[in-house]
């Protein structure tokens, strides 16, 4: 009766039913409001589910984007070291020709030194004969059956006192020009001599040269090796019809020798 205002006038019966009657109302109410906290307290679970999930999902994602980028991190790495070791590669390969180049410049230059104090001691010889030029043709036959690594002469021409003469190889696939001198065989004598060459290629059709490759200054000794050019020209140029190199299976190389000095 505190919590329900009923009019204490009321007779006894009726305000009994007004009482179960309200008192019913109040428990559905109750009933109601429980259901409606237990739909709230559901629906939270599974707001705090969702959010538990969406969380997950987020930071399934966050991860994979790092794992991406780690991914695309260590490709990158890869690519740098990889250039990195093709610099060095380059790098290496400059060190070693610019090596190369340098020995073989220096060779030169004491090759140089050599010729020009041969020089100095063959022209400062009485004997010496100086500035005397000779040109040597020769026919090589049956250039496609010559061997590799055999050589083929020409004949031999005076100059300077002593004769000179040179001589074609194939190595691998080069045709390879070298001159040579000689002395008396019976006397064994030895000469030192200095000069310049001139390799060429005659065509055998009309005897112009087609190709033509200078030496420069070297001292030639006696029944010594030679000078000469390990890569005159490639052999497939020379059987090569159309450079009008080559007629009847026959080729004629030119030397063309200046003297400098030559003595004894």
């Amino acid at each position: 009766e505190n919590l329900i205002s009923i009019d204490s006038t009321m007779p006894p019966k009726r305000r009994a039913l007004t009482v179960s009657m309200r008192a019913g109302s109040v428990h559905k109410e109750l009933a109601a409001k429980a259901a409606r906290i237990e739909q709230l307290e559901d629906e939270a679970a599974k707001k705090d589910e969702t959010i538990a999930e969406l969380k997950g999902r987020a930071l399934e994602r966050e991860l994979c984007a790092k794992v991406e980028r780690i991914s695309a991190l260590e490709q990158e790495l890869s690519m740098k070291e990889r250039t990195i070791m093709m610099k060095d590669n380059e790098l290496t390969m400059e060190t070693n020709s610019f090596r190369g180049i340098t020995a073989m410049k220096n060779q030169k230059i004491k090759n140089l030194e050599r010729t020009v104090a041969a020089f100095q001691s063959i022209n400062a010889r009485p004997d010496s004969n100086v500035n005397e030029s000779i040109e040597m043709r020769a026919l090589f036959k049956e250039f496609s059956k010559i061997p590799a690594d055999v050589r083929v002469y020409s004949g031999k021409k005076m100059a300077g006192g002593i004769e000179w003469y040179f001589y074609i190889m194939k190595v691998n696939t080069y045709l390879t020009v070298f001159l040579r001198s000689s002395s008396d065989a019976l006397t064994h004598d030895s000469h030192s001599s200095l000069a310049m060459a001139k390799f060429r290629m005659i065509s055998p059709c009309d005897g112009s040269g087609q190709h033509e490759s200078c030496l420069g200054m070297n001292e030639y000794i006696t029944n010594k090796p030679g000078h000469g050019k390990s890569q005159f020209m490639r052999i497939m140029a020379v059987m090569d019809p159309n450079n009008d190199y080559i007629k009847n299976d026959s080729i004629i190389v030119e030397v063309k020798v200046t003297l400098v000095a030559s003595a004894n």
